[in-house]
C-alpha cells in the first residue's frame, strides 16, 4: 500500500512537470499558471509536509521581475516569468528524486539552496500599466535528474543544461583518445569530470557521481580490447544511464563494435580521423539543451 501511494505520489510530481511545457506557452500569470501553482504547492505539501526543504524552494521562486519600470518592455515580464518557470522544473526534478531516494523529510535548519540569477531591471520607477501581482512562490535547489523510466519533458533538460558546464567522461584504456575529448569540449567551454573505469570496483564511480550530482551529461568512451568492450565499461555505462536517463548519455565508440542491445536508446558517435565525431557530438549535446557555439571547435 505504502508502494502504490508512494507510485502516486511519483506520477503527481511528474505530471507537474509535464505541465510546465502548458503553462509556459499560455500568457503570462494566466488562470493555467495560477492553477498549476497552486495544485504544484498543494502535492509538494502532501507529499513532503508543508515545512519541508521542497516547499520552502518552490515557495522561493519567483515568475516577476524585482524591479521595473514604466518603460520596461515586455519581453523582460515575460524572461522572468519563463525564467521562474524553468527554476521550477528543475526544483521540481530535485523532489521526483527526493522522493525515489525516500528523503521525505527535512530537518528545519538545512542549508539554503543555490538559486540560478534572477533577471532584474534596476530602473526605480512607477509600475507598468495593468501589472500582474506576483504569485506566491516558494524555492530551487540544485537539479537532479529524474529516473531512467521516465525521461524529462524538454524545459527539464534546458534548465539542467543551463544550470551546469560538467560533462562526465567515462574511459577505459584509451588516454589518448580522453585527452582528445577533453580539449575539445573545454574548446567550446565545457568543463569535464573524468572517471575512470574502476576495473573490478564502481565504488570510485559511485562516489564521483554523488560528488558531482549536478553534471546533467556523460560520455562514455566504448573501446575494443582482446575481450570485447574493454574493462567495466559496459557496466558503467549502464549505472550512468540509470542516474541521468538515455537522452543525457552519449557513447564514443572506436573501431567497430556492436551496438548493445541493451542500451539502444542512447546516442552512439563513431570516432573518425578527420574529426567529424566532434560535430555529432556537438549536435547531442545541444539536443540535451547545451548552448554551444559549433564555431570554437573549427
Amino acid at each position: 500500500m505504502v508502494k502504490a501511494n508512494k507510485t502516486a505520489q511519483l506520477d503527481d510530481l511528474k505530471r507537474l512537470i509535464d505541465d510546465i511545457e502548458k503553462v509556459r506557452i499560455k500568457e503570462r500569470m494566466s488562470s493555467k499558471f495560477k492553477s498549476w501553482h497552486r495544485e504544484t504547492l498543494e502535492t509538494l505539501e502532501r507529499v513532503f509536509d508543508r515545512k519541508s526543504r521542497q516547499v520552502k524552494d518552490f515557495e522561493a521562486i519567483r515568475y516577476n521581475l524585482a524591479a521595473f519600470s514604466n518603460k520596461t518592455p515586455e519581453s523582460k515580464f515575460e524572461e522572468a516569468f519563463q525564467h521562474g518557470l524553468m527554476s521550477a522544473a528543475v526544483m521540481l526534478s530535485a523532489a521526483v528524486k527526493d522522493l525515489q531516494l525516500g528523503n521525505t523529510t527535512n530537518p528545519a535548519s538545512a542549508a539554503a539552496p543555490v538559486k540560478a540569477p534572477e533577471p532584474v531591471v534596476k530602473v526605480p520607477a512607477p509600475a507598468p500599466s495593468n501589472p500582474e501581482p506576483a504569485a506566491p512562490v516558494k524555492s530551487v535547489s540544485s537539479p537532479v535528474a529524474p529516473s531512467i523510466a521516465r525521461e524529462p519533458p524538454a524545459i527539464v533538460k534546458r534548465a539542467m543544461a543551463a544550470s551546469s558546464n560538467k560533462i562526465f567522461i567515462v574511459y577505459a584504456n584509451d588516454i589518448g583518445m580522453k585527452d582528445d575529448v577533453s580539449s575539445f569540449l573545454s574548446k567550446v567551454g565545457l568543463s569535464t569530470v573524468v572517471l575512470k573505469d574502476s576495473a573490478g570496483s564502481n565504488s570510485s564511480l559511485i562516489d564521483e557521481l554523488d560528488k558531482h550530482d549536478n553534471a546533467p551529461y556523460a560520455i562514455v568512451m566504448l573501446n575494443p580490447d582482446a575481450s570485447g568492450i574493454a574493462g567495466n565499461t559496459v557496466y558503467e555505462l549502464g549505472m550512468i544511464v540509470g542516474r541521468l536517463g538515455r537522452n543525457r548519455v552519449c557513447a564514443l565508440v572506436k573501431k567497430n563494435i556492436d551496438i548493445l542491445a541493451d542500451y539502444s536508446g542512447i546516442s552512439y558517435v563513431p570516432v573518425d580521423s578527420p574529426g567529424a565525431w566532434k560535430f555529432l557530438l556537438i549536435k547531442q549535446l545541444k539536443d540535451a539543451g547545451f548552448n554551444i557555439d559549433a564555431n570554437l571547435a573549427l
